[in-house]
């Protein structure tokens, strides 16, 4: 976990010093009760929040990178939460609306952007295996045909959501982008967020503005409530 924060540039840092204590929790698991079934599964490395508390569950069959990488993503998941659920905030919700947009398919000017991003990150190696990008492209095209031919085409692993399983799917893919954003800059690859700046312009610079606000007083005051 401390590896995983190693490069983490000032600001998040500056974001993490200030809510860390509201992390009651972090639990290494291998196997859950399934209350319905009676059954055992494996545990979905996840974040947690309840009316007292706060903590991330990661499957200890993680290793070494893979555990960094998903720890970084749930650590997301909770700072999202205690600045007030900043992804579901209407300044979010509009770059994350016009990012999409920028990649409708249906159009001719998204179905163009699409082939010329696809084309950007096929030579951007860093940004092409990352897991963080691959879920942020699953969020914002829906899972495209395209996009997962694309990932297939040239032998690389996409990392994606079924967004079809949850109850509110558009809140869960502006959740999961915010996650994936934060895990993208507290990694620090230039490459990455180079790709990530010039591709989502909207969705980078209003995630920068949260981290921003974040350590201000009167935002963590208004927004920041341990219950």
């Amino acid at each position: 976990m401390i590896d995983s924060f190693s490069n983490t540039p000032e600001q998040i840092r500056d974001v993490i010093n200030t809510h860390w204590l509201l992390l009651d929790n972090i639990e290494e698991q291998t196997l859950d009760f399934d209350e319905k079934t009676g059954e055992l599964k494996e545990i979905t490395s996840q974040y947690c929040s309840s009316s007292t508390e706060r903590y991330i569950i990661i499957n200890r069959k993680k290793q070494n990178n893979e555990y960094g990488n998903v720890f970084r993503h749930e650590y997301g998941h909770y700072i999202d939460d205690v600045i007030g659920n900043y992804s579901e905030s209407a300044e979010y919700n509009q770059a994350f609306k016009l990012d999409k947009k920028n990649f409708d398919s249906t159009t001719n000017k998204g179905n163009a952007n699409l082939k010329e991003m696809l084309n950007d990150l096929s030579e951007n190696t860093a940004a092409f295996k990352s897991e963080y990008v691959s879920d942020i492209l699953s969020a914002l095209t829906i899972n495209n045909t395209e996009v997962i031919e694309f990932y297939k085409e040239n032998k690389m692993i996409y990392s994606y959501h079924n967004w079809e399983k949850y109850m509110l799917p558009m809140q869960e893919m502006k959740s999961e982008t915010f996650a994936d954003l934060f895990a993208i800059y507290t990694e620090n690859n230039s490459d990455i967020i180079s790709f990530m700046e010039k591709w989502f312009p909207n969705l980078t610079q209003e995630f920068q503005t949260s981290m921003d606000r974040a350590v201000q007083v009167d935002f963590v005051e208004k927004e920041v409530v341990k219950v």
